[in-house]
């Protein structure tokens, strides 16, 4: 039901005391009750000017705002207001973070919808006629930062993350973050914050408005956090500070900019104007632009309406449905607690501590990164001195970039490249916990360098391949210890992509497993345990797809007409894309391996054999420049094209297509299909 917020009683603001009778809030529970158990704690103490009602979230691990926490959270706020001995309040959270957000599982169940919803929540926040502080330490994301935008003031610890990532789940703040946001840093910031979910740290979320002050890191930072908190409504009793209701604040930008920033935003999401799986990006826009054009509560009107249609969307469905697939690949039977992979997994962060990479490519400098990111000292070792300082170089260049982004500063980059050192030999990897080889797709060599770690790798270090293909079996038969080996499967660009398949093989012990698992949860990745089978799942499921564009490729289309549509689909870029960007030259040799290559039949063998593998050699299916696009945007190559018309002629196949959409638009769904299409017992 569409819901009409209640007018607000005015809160003591810099000589300013104006005060307007409250009213009863719609959803409202007896103040005098007890407390709904232990959800959400009530605790009064007292500060130098002021008692004040502390409101301690507690729903482990996240705190995420579950029914009970939003009636206790109600009812508490209420229970303060109603209170003549209370000055203010302050909410926290429990543990390790304020709040993860709205309990997603109560989406499918309807308890979300249950009466408190969050948006009465927030709102009774900002009614309460006593001023309001959230103190945020660890995560407020999502609905506990729209519970901390309903509250007069907020204050963040240093090393806290604010974000709205909604987006990521194909919907929209749906409890006034829509509303709330633009008023508080305004249009721009709120369309990029909201858009992206980006997280934001406290520093920044202060320079734009969110934050009114930033504590900084030491010792007794919870109780420093919750004096800064009291310290803000002293300051708004004594009249020395204004607190703010971010509901009845105006966006700063006039109605023209709006218009403006708004259209630009859309233009820049949603490029080819097909939607394309962007429906809440845009739909985050129009709320945006109603909480700057319109008052509060009709601007409030707008975000439910559009959060009511995405939350049935097929975007929105899919997007949940990965959510809880991405989290229930990690539930693993043999890794529970009580069992001894259990126990191994416990140990998976430790293995960080000192890594070995074997391969400096493309590949292997993006698994360096991912390691260094997150403390690692890391070992690179290649076969040739040129090879290792061109792929170092590759390195250093991807952090100068983060440095001239302002994403870190030169002094943490030369921290984190403090802790890269290099070699020639396999034997400097003798004192590391876990090794990853990254080399081109090729049995014997891989099974020469297993052979070397065998004799140079300390007893219990994880002998790890990054094979997309291979054997590990054949691949672990090389070593004394078999139990020691499995794959670990990064895509590329392996700093980037967060997909990781951990590839069992036969004589894998639990406790390897266990281990590579909760590395790769270190790692910040997403780490799916899979068998040991050709191409394994990611690429087993690509080979289908991978497999009907060459034959597109063959019967007349070049690759931009075979990519645009795939792109228009939703998909962020096209086969033809992919292959340039993760490098033509894998699967080339994948085939030579097998014995499949054949240049005058496969015109993908004739480019690699023309030295085309992609963004890496500013040549593959698209030509790349580096003053365009730091060399990474695909620019059509004619030159190639006529020499593919070319190929095509030789060909016996006949069929053309004289348009590309009936087609390409269909490429996409054998990525679906393939799992029913080519099953294997091992998976």
């Amino acid at each position: 039901p569409e819901r009409r917020p209640a007018r607000r009683a005015s809160l003591p603001r810099a000589k300013e005391d104006a005060r307007v009778p409250r009213q009863e809030h719609r959803t409202r529970i007896d103040p005098t009750a007890a407390m709904a158990g232990p959800a959400v704690r009530y605790t009064l103490r007292r500060f130098p000017a002021a008692q004040v009602a502390i409101l301690e979230l507690c729903n482990p691990p996240v705190n995420a705002l579950s029914k009970e926490i939003r009636e206790a959270l109600l009812q508490g706020v209420q229970r303060a207001d109603a209170d003549p001995d209370v000055r203010g309040v302050i909410v926290k959270g429990a543990g390790a973070g304020f709040s993860g957000g709205a309990d997603i599982s109560e989406f499918a169940s309807g308890r979300a919808l249950e009466a408190p919803v969050l948006p009465d929540v927030c709102d009774a926040l900002e009614d309460c006629s006593k001023p309001v502080v959230a103190a945020i330490h660890g995560n407020a994301m999502g609905g506990g930062l729209e519970v901390a935008m309903g509250c007069h003031a907020r204050v963040a610890a240093e090393g806290a993350t604010l974000s709205l990532p909604e987006v990521k789940l194909g919907i929209l703040p749906g409890a006034g973050g829509t509303q709330r946001l633009p008023r508080l840093v305004g249009v721009k910031h709120a369309i990029s914050v909201m858009t992206s979910g980006r997280p934001l740290g406290p520093a920044e979320a202060h320079d734009m408005g969110l934050v009114d002050e930033v504590v900084p890191a030491g010792g007794e930072l919870e109780e420093r956090l919750l004096e800064a908190a009291a310290s803000r409504i002293e300051g708004a009793l004594d009249g020395s500070l204004a607190l703010r209701r971010s509901s009845e604040l105006t966006c700063p930008e006039s109605e023209n900019t709006v218009t403006n920033t708004v259209a630009e935003a859309k233009r820049i999401l949603n490029p080819t104007g097909n939607m394309g799986g962007k429906e809440s990006a845009l739909a985050i826009c129009d709320a945006v632009a109603a909480a700057a054009t319109q008052p509060y509560a009709e601007g409030l009107r707008v975000e439910q309406r559009l959060i009511r249609e995405l939350a049935v969307s097929p975007t929105s469905l899919a997007l949940r449905h990965l959510f809880f697939a991405e989290r229930g690949v990690l539930k693993i039977p043999e890794l529970a607690p009580g069992t001894p992979g259990g126990a191994a997994a416990a140990d998976g962060a430790t293995l960080t501590r000192n890594v070995g990479v074997i391969g400096a490519g493309t590949m292997g400098g993006g698994i360096v990164i991912s390691f260094l990111n997150v403390g690692a000292n890391v070992t690179l070792v290649e076969a040739k001195d040129e090879a290792l300082q061109r792929g170092v170089a590759s390195i250093a260049k991807i952090y100068d970039r983060d440095v001239a982004r302002g994403r870190m500063t030169a002094e943490k980059k030369a921290e984190v490249l403090g802790r890269l050192n290099t070699s020639l030999s396999i034997a400097d990897l003798s004192d590391c916990d876990a090794v990853v080889e990254a080399v081109f797709e090729n049995m014997e060599v891989k099974q020469s360098i297993f052979a070397s770690l065998d004799k140079a790798c300390k007893p219990g270090a994880l002998l790890c391949t990054n094979t997309s293909t291979l054997d590990i079996d054949a691949i672990a038969n090389a070593t004394s210890r078999p139990g020691d080996v499995i794959g670990m499967h990064f895509f590329s660009p392996a700093n980037i992509m967060k997909l990781v398949e951990i590839v069992k093989g036969a004589n894998t012990s639990s406790e390897t497993t266990a281990r590579v698992a909760a590395m790769t949860k270190r790692l910040r990745k997403v780490g799916v345990v899979v068998g040991n089978c050709d191409g394994f799942v990611g690429n087993r499921m690509l080979a289908s797809y991978t497999d009907e564009a060459g034959i597109m490729l063959e019967e007349g289309l070049d690759p931009p007409a075979i990519d645009g549509p795939v792109r228009d689909f939703g998909m962020p870029m096209g086969p033809f894309q992919m292959g340039d960007l993760a490098g033509n030259d894998i699967t080339w040799r994948v085939r030579k391996g097998k014995g499949t290559y054949n240049p005058e039949k496969n015109f993908a063998d004739a480019l690699c054999d023309m030295g085309r593998y992609g963004q890496k050699t500013q040549a593959g299916w698209y030509k790349y420049d580096p003053k365009v696009g730091r060399g990474r945007m695909p620019l059509p190559d004619d030159d190639l094209y006529a020499q593919l018309a070319d190929f095509r002629s030789r060909q016996p196949k006949a069929t053309r297509y004289p348009n590309p959409d009936p087609q390409t638009k269909t490429l996409p769904l054998t990525l679906t299909l393939t799992p029913t299409l080519t099953p294997n017992p091992s998976l």
